[in-house]
């Protein structure tokens, strides 16, 4: 729902990236890769969400680390802040 009408999900298709979602499935060596995670964030742990986070990290360290080349990654778990902003310790805590 872009200002500017484009549909970046088809764009990547066009490029020919391999789309996933929360699905997780392998990454394709040779190809683009991209995981298109939720449209508007996901569940929190305490919501019944499983171990997104970790699986996803895992995921993506085993497909590096195959590749045998050099590459930055940047994981954030993000529920931390936003249960500080909500003043919900049980979120930040999990």
């Amino acid at each position: 729902q872009r200002s500017d009408k484009q549909d970046l999900f088809k764009e990547l298709e066009k490029r020919e990236y391999h789309l996933d979602t929360l699905a997780l499935s392998r990454p394709i060596a040779g190809r683009q890769n991209a995981f298109i995670i939720a449209d508007d964030g996901l569940p929190a742990i305490i919501d019944e969400r499983d171990d997104f986070l970790k699986q996803a990290s895992l995921s993506a360290l085993d497909f590096f680390e195959q590749s045998n080349k050099p590459f930055f990654m940047m994981i954030e778990g993000s529920f931390i802040d936003w249960g500080r902003h909500a003043k919900n310790v049980e979120m930040m805590i999990t």
